[in-house]
């Protein structure tokens, strides 16, 4: 279990977050939502060791390993496979123990590094770190290739491969479809569903979260706390707050504006407003459109009449399924539209 006792951090010596109360147990799937520059980065910083806090406790069990996925890779020979092997310190380290004894002639040594191999299922680790990379769209080809001969999307995806072969208690994941495209996430989603482990989820892909997340967390107005809803009920939470913050009278505004020395970037921030709001008014639109034709498709797929033509009945089921993923992308770039709205307003104050 992840607990957060009276946590507080900051970054660049503004504090982001105070007296932060917090837990996540073994084997929860969380999302974490909040605008940007909210915190959401740099809790994960927290969690990974790379950034400490001003004051409180941030504790999980000391024999839990934590995997996430790296942001560069190097440019390295090793072959595709191995490198995302490597992300599994455990396994590497009984394969290295395992042949010392085995030079040193230690049968009782190479007896038990066997067992400790068979208890986390090591032997196993080569095929399923396979199957991992064949759902991200590596051929057995491409899995003995060196890293280095592979694009930046490519060893992203190889990050993010050895990060779900890992065999971690916590895996932190941030913008991970980043680089995927609507295939690939689908294995992704997949991946994650099946993971025994626990998973802290930062994300704008909708689909992602829906399918993956058990529960939410809300970093925001300098707390992290549970978030008792779906993505829906944040949509909504976010619209409320945008109309909460419009609330103030004219002459509220004005004097506000008095006290903004730059008028230049007040003027460039209400532009960017206005240019969101049309942005997710826009996907909203789309939304609805989209809705409406896909519910007029599955209708077409409930008739038995249809299955008469298999031909057709398939080409159906695939615009069924084309009208989804267009709804997944629309709902991704709405939530993007609100989110970046829900940090301009904050910057403003």
């Amino acid at each position: 279990m992840i607990q957060l006792r009276s946590l507080t951090f900051s970054r660049a010596d503004k504090r982001l977050v105070k007296n932060a109360t917090l837990q996540i147990h073994a084997g929860w799937k969380v999302g974490v939502t909040g605008a940007n520059g909210c915190g959401k980065s740099t809790l994960f910083a927290l969690l990974r060791g790379d950034h400490h806090p001003d004051h409180g406790d941030l504790e999980w069990p000391v024999t839990w390993r934590i995997a996430h996925v790296a942001q560069e890779t190097p440019a390295v020979d090793t072959p595709a496979i191995e490198y995302v092997l490597d992300g599994n310190t455990e396994l590497r380290r009984l394969e290295r123990a395992l042949a010392e004894a085995e030079r040193a002639h230690d049968g009782i040594r190479i007896a038990e590094l066997h067992e400790a191999l068979a208890a986390i299922d090591g032997y196993a680790a080569r095929a399923h770190a396979a199957e991992i990379l064949d759902g991200l769209g590596f051929s057995p080809a491409a899995q003995q290739r060196p890293v280095a001969t592979f694009s930046g999307g490519w060893r992203m995806r190889l990050n993010l491969a050895r990060a779900l072969a890992a065999d971690a208690e916590l895996l932190l994941l941030d913008e991970p479809t980043n680089h995927l495209d609507l295939e690939m996430r689908d294995a992704l989603t997949r991946a994650l569903q099946e993971a025994e482990v626990a998973v802290v989820l930062v994300s704008h892909d909708r689909y992602l979260l829906r399918a993956t997340a058990d529960a939410f967390v809300l970093v925001a107005d300098g707390r992290v706390v549970p978030f008792d809803g779906d993505l829906d009920d944040y949509a909504n939470w976010l619209a409320q707050r945008r109309q909460t913050h419009r609330a103030p009278t004219v002459a509220d505004r004005s004097a506000k504006a008095q006290r903004i020395a730059d008028r230049a970037a007040q003027k460039a921030a209400q532009a960017e407003q206005r240019r969101l709001e049309k942005a997710a008014a826009k996907w909203e639109a789309e939304i609805e459109t989209l809705t409406a034709a896909l519910h007029a498709v599955e209708a077409r797929l409930a008739d038995p009449a249809l299955y008469s033509d298999r031909a057709a009945a398939d080409a159906v089921a695939r615009e069924a399924d084309a009208l989804r993923a267009q709804i997944a992308e629309a709902e991704t770039q709405w939530l993007e539209a609100q989110t970046a709205l829900e940090a301009l307003t904050l910057a403003s104050e």
